[in-house]
């Protein structure tokens, strides 16, 4: 998300909340995920306001547009072999 243009956490720019109040994602991930055994993998998405009601000048399609983008790259970078 941060190479399209998002301020993104975490990212090689920004590696870590710092204090900023954000979720951890903690529960779900670790609830839901496949860390501790398991076949299914869990991802947490956090959106920031402006973003999900269109909010600012920001748009909801073209931000959907670029998380799928930004997912799929994602998904051939870690899973495909």
């Amino acid at each position: 998300m941060t190479n399209l243009g998002y301020s993104s956490v975490p990212s090689q720019t920004n590696p870590d909340p710092n204090g900023g109040g954000y979720y951890s994602g903690g529960y779900n991930t670790q609830r839901h995920g496949s860390k501790n055994g398991g076949t299914i993998d869990a991802i947490q998405i956090e959106s920031p306001r402006d973003v999900r009601f269109g909010e600012n000048g920001r748009d909801i399609e073209v931000y959907a547009k670029d998380l799928a983008t930004s997912m799929v790259q994602f998904f051939k970078i870690h899973y495909e072999k």
